[in-house]
């Protein structure tokens, strides 16, 4: 029913009819009881309709796999991004779908990307802590070693900060191996040994892999 679809026209309609309701049947007041009840009647039904047929709101991860699925059947390319601008690979990395993730960049996902806080998917398999993505990352493109994000944290440092086993140990000494410069600073001034030494453990643990025209206990 076009009724049901349009709640303006439903208002109108229902107001335009108690209106020449009241005018007609003035001394009925039966008739216009009943007409009240009818009329709640179809307003509740209405908002019944209303909630059976709003649209469903997808989460995150479900955006991702929808934009995936998007991208399987031809209608997106490789680096399709979502609202935030993170890539199809980003996003894999994020939600943790790793064999996505291996696929995308075995299909030649651009590395050198982005999103909206400049974070990039060597950042993002950082944070997550998966070594083995980390390491082919950098094989194919190793200018984002020292690539910071929108707070001016490097790889490096997004490492230190993330570390919370023994992979993460395993990525701090691989970007280390790998050249990556402990004297940059972030926004606030701190360097990636700044950073370790607020965590007095892990700066004990990885002081001997820093590269040796680097000091890093300095």
């Amino acid at each position: 029913m076009i009724i049901a679809k349009n709640s303006r026209f439903t208002k109108l309609t229902l107001g335009l009819l108690l209106g020449l309701s009241l005018k007609t049947q003035a001394f009925d007041r039966q008739y216009v009881r009943d007409f009240v009840i009818a009329a709640g009647a179809l307003l509740a039904s209405y908002g019944v309709y209303s909630w059976f047929n709003q649209p469903k709101i997808l989460s995150p991860e479900e955006q991702f796999m929808q934009l995936y699925n998007d991208y399987k059947q031809g209608k997106v390319g490789v680096d399709a991004r979502n609202l935030v601008g993170q890539t199809l690979l980003m996003q894999a990395l994020r939600f943790k779908k790793y064999i996505i993730a291996q696929e995308l960049l075995n299909k030649g996902a651009n590395l050198s990307l982005l999103d909206n806080d400049k974070t990039s998917a060597l950042n993002w398999a950082i944070m997550r802590g998966n070594y083995h993505l980390v390491g082919l990352i950098l094989e194919k493109n190793h200018t984002m070693l020292e690539v910071a994000d929108i707070s001016g944290f490097t790889p490096l440092m997004n490492a230190i900060i993330y570390c919370n086993d023994a992979q993460g140990l395993s990525i701090i000494k691989y970007l280390l191996r790998e050249g990556a410069d402990i004297t940059k600073k972030c926004e606030d001034g701190r360097t990636a040994v700044d950073l370790s030494r607020e965590r007095d453990d892990l700066f004990k643990r990885i002081e001997n892999d820093a590269p040796k025209k680097y000091k890093f206990g300095l």
